[in-house]
């Protein structure tokens, strides 16, 4: 069984990570970089302005419509928490790029970004768990502000 393995895994090319990035013939590092300058600002600005007109064109379809300060509040609570989690995700990128001899600061967002969506939502799920199991336990699992 052993052998047959070696042998499947022997017919598949071996595939290595290449850094495309590396240091140019000039001597610049061109390795990939989160914050780069005025081009890469304005891009964000741009998603960041796409996201909140998605929201104001959702708003305007939901029935029942919520009053706009409950919808600002709520989109604000929302953004507040996104932008808490891509900023620390950018972060914790640029430290451990820093830090760590391979990789550049690209790569190691998207591992943050896929780790963050993964293991984070698992871990608000099990808050929202125990927190709706204290509500429900206490208080009838009715919400009286």
């Amino acid at each position: 069984m052993l052998q047959r393995v070696r042998t499947i895994y022997s017919l598949y090319p071996k595939f290595t990570m290449v850094n495309t990035f590396s240091a140019s013939s000039n001597g610049e590092d061109e390795s990939c970089k989160l914050i780069s300058g005025p081009f890469a600002t304005f891009i964000q600005l741009c998603l960041a302005s796409v996201c909140i007109l998605i929201l104001v064109i959702k708003r305007h379809q939901e029935t029942p419509q919520r009053d706009w300060s409950v919808w600002f509040f709520d989109v604000m609570k929302q953004g507040i928490g996104s932008a808490f989690g891509h900023f620390s995700n950018i972060y914790l990128s640029m430290i451990i790029a820093t830090s760590v001899t391979s990789g550049d600061e690209c790569q190691w967002y998207c591992l943050t970004y896929i780790t963050d969506c993964t293991l984070g939502i698992l871990l608000n799920i099990i808050m929202l768990k125990t927190f709706s199991f204290c509500v429900g336990r206490y208080g009838n699992g009715k919400y009286v502000l």
